[in-house]
């Protein structure tokens, strides 16, 4: 009987026990290195429930008994899988709080064979100790994590092929070091400024779509930030050497990184040399350099300041789309028309220089353990430029010219000559190449000076004037950009964002004399209004300001003026993390000013080309906003909107800007809104997402060029 009544009072007390046995885990997963909170962390206990770690590296496991368990921690292929073992308790209200986990970076253990030994340190302070139970959150949504889709397809089809949901990529807002990289003129990344750095690009976040960003409002296609600080760099030294058959055939890189060391100083090196004779397409060739340099010191506990400069200067051979009909003469799909022989040798007449290098100087202020700021100032400068031809008084000296193929002469009512010239072209393959030595020869020949005296009256002009010969189409550019972004974790439910941007930039436009191609110089006339004003020699002036004027290798002539811009913007955001709800907010306003600065008097637009055009300036809001709702701490469903305006790009905004500062009839901001909704998935081994998006854009404005070689 007293058997019985001791079993029974064991039974009746076990719930109680049990409920009292089960309690809340929570943990903060950070960089070992930098102490940052890291994002997309999978937290395995040993009885296989999962938690992952949100944007601020927080995880929070429920009802896991007291005892010892362990943890696993798995996170991207940047880190070390660790496992902790360790024995929970209450602590107080149910709580267990794991601390501070420290997730060891791979590149810090190359030497090391078996990376399952590492053991995460993890340090408990008062404040973890004394947590209140009202953050009972589920993790939130990764906002940091590598998406597998956008991986894909920038590394399959790359973003020249492929534009993810459709967007063109000013719609996606690109920063480097906190520095807005997108240009001002047309909106679009100006990648090639970090052409051959690969090493150092590493440590990046992106995220498509509407998600808040902690760093920028960003566009209707989210957002990408690139830290290439040397604290951030991983420590190493790394020799490689690479070939591949695409835009060029070997790769070397040299890349050294200290890491912070004791001293408070931080030093990252990268140079790189692409290069190939020739590449895929006949008469391409490419020889590209790059460099980087990262210094960061640490100024006491609170501040690190940082210097970065890279550039990659490039010089390549194009290659140039052309006609089916060609490609079906020349019976190849790599057909290139830019090139052809000159004394036994592939000579190219497209040839792009680019080298734009930029100075970045970051300081970061961790004013409190909650809150940031981040200040950056850049500067951008240098050329980007293409060769090109050049033709006066002259056959159009193109191969696949459409008056060069056998349809037109078939258009003509020609087909004997249609068929002549069809022969030719399959069977002889300088016809489908640039004729350098006739270039030459027409040029030693040339009687312009006879024919047009009127422009060489007076002047001092002895030898030939060319009728062939290649210039030099530049569009060098000045940047200024200064950043500021303030992050502040107020409570464990809310976190405020904000910051300030101020843009200019300057572009000259102009057009130099690159070769002669034998002759002795060239007058700087406008060969169309030549032709369609014959008897007007006023209209005829490139400038009027200075008519006639006699141009060698490397004057500048044609046309020549600058386009500045200007944009301030700001962006104040708020995020609440609640228990089963991740709600976001941000609003942005932005002035943008742009202007047009002749530095010509153009003979067929002398009042609208020369001197400072009227400033142009759009004032723009945005707003956008969502909801996540977490069904667990691996399913999430969520809905995000928007609604912005956005200034046109200068790009887009003058007629024809070469000659004159006309703008597009009725030029206005453009309006931009949508929305989505989706599923995430989040678990160990399986990762997903669907999503359905839908984005209006109104007032857009495209210019679209073409030349019409008919008389007037």
């Amino acid at each position: 009987m007293q058997l019985k009544r001791t079993l029974f009072t064991l039974l009746a007390l076990l719930p109680a026990w049990l409920l009292q046995a089960q309690v809340e885990v929570r943990g903060t997963v950070l960089d070992s290195e930098t102490g940052r909170p890291v994002a997309a962390v999978v937290v395995t206990l040993d009885d296989g429930t999962t938690a992952v770690s949100e944007e601020k590296g927080a995880f929070v496991f429920f009802n896991v008994p007291e005892g010892k368990h362990d943890f696993t921690f798995r996170g991207t292929e940047d880190y070390v899988t660790q496992t902790q073992s360790t024995v929970v308790k209450d602590q107080g209200d149910g709580v267990f709080t794991l601390g501070r986990v420290e997730l060891v970076p791979t590149q810090r253990d190359e030497g090391i064979t078996n990376k399952e030994d590492f053991i995460p340190t993890i340090t408990l302070s008062d404040g973890d100790l004394e947590q209140e139970t009202d953050n009972q959150n589920i993790s939130g949504v990764l906002a940091a994590s590598r998406d597998v889709f956008v991986s894909a397809a920038a590394f399959t089809f790359g973003p020249a092929r492929f534009r993810i949901r459709g967007y063109d990529s000013e719609n996606t807002a690109v920063f480097i070091n906190g520095v807005p990289f997108n240009e001002l003129e047309n909106g679009r990344a100006f990648w090639s400024a970090l052409g051959g750095l690969n090493d150092v690009t590493r440590n990046r976040n992106a995220e498509v779509g509407l998600s808040p960003l902690s760093y920028a409002f960003g566009g209707v296609g989210g957002g990408s930030s690139i830290d290439t600080r040397a604290s951030s760099q991983r420590e190493q030294t790394r020799v490689t050497m690479s070939a591949t058959n695409r835009g060029y055939r070997w790769r070397t890189m040299l890349t050294h990184s200290t890491g912070m060391m004791d001293n408070g100083w931080a030093f990252s090196f990268s140079g790189s040399h692409r290069w190939a004779q020739e590449g895929y397409e006949p008469g391409s060739f490419y020889d590209a350099y790059a460099y980087f340099m990262a210094v960061d010191k640490k100024l006491g506990d609170k501040h690190l300041l940082n210097l970065t400069t890279f550039g990659a200067p490039t010089q390549r051979g194009r290659a140039g789309a052309s006609t089916p009909e060609m490609y079906d003469l020349a019976d190849n799909n790599y057909y290139n028309p830019f090139w052809g022989y000159q004394n036994g040798e592939k000579r190219n007449s497209r040839i792009s220089r680019v080298h734009q290098p930029v100075i970045m100087l970051r300081h970061d202020w961790q004013l409190s353990e909650d809150a940031t700021l981040t200040t950056t100032a850049s500067y951008q400068f240098g050329r980007i430029g293409g060769t090109a031809l050049n033709w006066f008084e002259a056959p159009d000296p193109r191969p696949d010219y459409y008056r060069n193929l056998p349809s037109y002469y078939e258009s003509i009512g020609q087909p004997e000559a249609a068929a002549i010239v069809e022969a030719d072209l399959r069977t002889n393959e300088s016809s489908r190449q640039i004729n350098w030595d006739q270039f030459y020869e027409v040029n030693r020949t040339s009687q312009l000076a006879d024919k047009y005296p009127e422009f060489l009256e007076g002047q001092q002009a002895e030898g030939r004037w060319a009728q062939y010969m290649v210039e030099d189409r530049r569009y060098d550019s000045r940047e200024f950009n200064f950043y500021s972004n303030y992050n502040h974790v107020i409570s464990d439910i809310f976190t405020l964002s904000g910051g300030l941007t101020y843009q200019t930039q300057t572009i000259d436009n102009f057009k130099v004399v690159d070769d002669l191609l034998g002759a002795d110089y060239f007058v700087d006339i406008d060969a169309f209004a030549v032709r369609d004003f014959p008897d007007n020699p006023e209209v005829q002036q490139s400038d009027l300001n200075n008519p006639n004027r006699i141009v060698r290798e490397g004057d500048r002539f044609g046309w020549s003026y600058d386009i500045d811009v200007r944009r301030a913007d700001g962006w104040l955001q708020g995020q609440f993390t609640l228990p089963r709800f991740d709600i976001f907010a941000a609003v942005n306003a932005n002035q943008t000013t742009f202007w047009r600065t002749g530095k010509y008097r153009t003979g067929r637009f002398p009042d609208q080309s020369f001197g400072e055009s009227e400033k142009q300036n759009f004032t723009n809001l945005g707003v956008k906003g969502g909801i996540t709702y977490k069904i667990d701490g691996r399913n999430y469903l969520f809905a995000n909107g928007t609604h912005m305006t956005r200034a046109p790009f200068v790009r887009n905004a003058y007629v024809s800007p070469r000659t004159r500062d006309q703008l597009v009839p009725g030029l206005e901001s453009e309006t931009i809104y949508g929305g989505e909704i989706g599923y995430l998935l989040r678990s160990p081994n399986v990762q997903g997402r669907a999503s359905l998006y839908y984005t209006q854009f109104s007032n857009r404005t495209e210019i679209i060029r073409f030349y019409n070689d008919l008389q007037r």
